[in-house]
């Protein structure tokens, strides 16, 4: 096998992996939501997931010490370069306000599906941007893959749903996509930074940002926070400290637009999950899978084997 082509095959599983984090999530993310003001959750599974990478770094470095003989911090100041830093703080502030846009769209009347449909949209925007910015070029067969998910995602989030209509809480979540699309063009300029140094940097940016907004415009209780110790973990850990870090990694190997295609992903694997978990009773009340989610998950995978398709040809021609 082509070495350029199981790159690309390896950064794409772990995007596929970083996507069932981010769709298994949701769950956690709604039970939080009932007892957590939006900013104040935020600001918690911030500080969680980079507390967890803090202690990765903190331990790998003194792994690296003992193994060269050298000093603890001789291992830890290179990871802080000017470029990573900086990566840090752009990645920190698109995510953050990515996910301010989102969590207050939801809360002014964008359901679920529109959430799910409309954060995709950054399919789009990231090639479009790639375009304008840097006359990044998109291969045929990634852009018909990234409008047939596109196709799917309407099935599995629109057409499944009673709601209709377009407002201020929808409007933000497109928002939402644009700076999704802009934190993905960010990772792309700094692809060489250590991935876990610049997932842990863009975390605590998030989670300071946050904060700041949830002591303005909220009413933080500790109590509270506490209670909803386990969806915030969870989101913490596998949503933000482990998901983002393979974002991170596998956008080394992966190009922007192709990435973004298989982020989309997270839709399909919210929806699974959440149908899981009430069918097991773990969370919510059961329900039935609709011809149209159905219909719209197999789109949305025939999507993603078409974007993948392009690579094996080009490879091999």
């Amino acid at each position: 096998m082509d070495r350029s082509l199981k790159r690309t095959l390896t950064g794409s599983l772990m995007l596929l992996l970083a996507s069932f984090f981010w769709g298994s999530t949701f769950v956690a993310q709604s039970s939080a939501a009932e007892q957590l003001s939006p900013f104040s959750y935020l600001a918690a599974r911030s500080f969680v997931g980079a507390l967890a990478l803090l202690a990765v770094i903190l331990v790998r470095a003194l792994i690296g010490a003992k193994r060269k003989k050298s000093s603890f911090r001789g291992e830890i100041a290179p990871l802080f370069d000017k470029k990573t830093l900086t990566g840090g703080l752009l990645c920190g502030i698109a995510l953050a306000v990515a996910s301010a846009f989102q969590q207050y769209g939801i809360h002014l009347g964008a359901s679920a599906g529109d959430a799910g449909f409309l954060t995709a949209v950054y399919m789009f925007i990231v090639p479009l941007l790639g375009l304008v910015l840097y006359k990044r070029r998109v291969a045929p067969n990634v852009l018909l893959g990234a409008v047939i998910t596109a196709v799917g995602l309407y099935f599995l989030c629109i057409r499944g749903q009673e709601e209709g209509g377009f407002g201020m809480g929808q409007l933000l979540i497109l928002c939402c996509a644009f700076c999704y699309a802009v934190h993905i063009m960010v990772i792309d300029r700094f692809d060489r930074a250590d991935p876990i140094v610049l997932s842990f940097i863009q975390f605590t940016v998030g989670g300071v940002l946050s904060l700041a907004a949830a002591l303005l415009f909220e009413q933080p209780s500790p109590s509270l926070i506490a209670r909803a110790w386990f969806p915030i973990v969870y989101a913490g850990v596998c949503s933000s400290a482990i998901a983002y870090t393979l974002q991170i990694a596998a956008q080394k190997r992966t190009p922007p637009a192709l990435a973004s295609v298989l982020m989309s992903t997270e839709s399909v694997i919210a929806l699974l999950s959440e149908w899981l978990c009430a069918l097991t009773g773990i969370f919510g009340a059961p329900f039935a899978l609709s011809f149209n989610q159905i219909f719209g998950c197999s789109l949305a995978f025939c999507g993603i084997v078409i974007a993948q398709l392009v690579f094996k040809k080009r490879k091999k021609g």
